[in-house]
């Protein structure tokens, strides 16, 4: 399609690409919470510009009705892994697993997809801007695993512009309605991309990266 929002031949050569990261580059998970269903909850890792060598943790969506197993294997998956920052879709059961995911003592970041863009002139929502970013690291210098899967989610999803002609990315209900997956895997690889992360962790990214953007002081 001519509204695909990433080439397909873009992914291939991202998954063909070898992994590679320097000693600054923070580790950042993003946590995709399915709704249920077919739909799973994904956590995906990348470091600086490699997203193949820590393997995605894929929690099948059933586990979502029991909130609190599906914490746990969150909990466990970062103190594994110790990240310096974690991005969550908080869309709805989302917020509440990042809520307990808090009260264990995870510092889980809310990102609501339907929230503001930082840059509102060209992005119509965060998913849309976080998805853009992806779009330009596989572009550029992103290394992806090679993974069925999330070559489909990767490829799949249209774009538009909206009434004020800013970058809309479509959504996963009318995704289902053309008859394909949730891009779980996808999302929470896109979710990666939500802000600016300091290896030292997210409380020193918030402080520089507010300097810049006024707009997230409620963060």
């Amino acid at each position: 399609s001519d509204r695909q929002l990433i080439p397909t031949e873009w992914v291939r050569v991202a998954m063909a690409r070898a992994p590679f990261y320097t000693y600054d580059d923070p580790l950042i998970l993003g946590i995709d919470v399915a709704r249920g269903g077919a739909d799973n909850n994904v956590i995906v890792a990348r470091r600086g510009d490699d997203a193949k060598t820590i393997s995605a943790l894929t929690i099948p969506g059933t586990e979502t009705r029991d909130s609190m197993r599906l914490v746990a294997r969150i909990v466990t998956h970062v103190a594994d892994l110790k990240p310096d920052a974690v991005f969550i879709d908080a869309t709805g059961v989302g917020g509440p697993v990042a809520d307990r995911l808090r009260q264990l003592g995870v510092n889980a970041i809310d990102i609501n997809f339907a929230g503001k863009a930082d840059n509102e002139r060209r992005y119509a929502n965060i998913r849309a801007q976080m998805w853009w970013k992806l779009r330009e690291a596989i572009k550029n210098t992103l290394a992806l695993p090679d993974h069925n899967t999330l070559e489909q989610e990767l490829t799949t999803p249209e774009y538009s512009l909206d009434s004020k002609d800013r970058i809309l990315l479509e959504s996963k209900e009318t995704m289902k309605k053309r008859g394909l997956a949730s891009p779980d895997y996808a999302d929470a690889l896109a979710l990666t991309y939500a802000m600016p992360v300091l290896k030292l962790g997210i409380k020193t990214c918030k402080t520089s990266y507010l300097r810049k953007h006024d707009t997230l002081k409620d963060l």
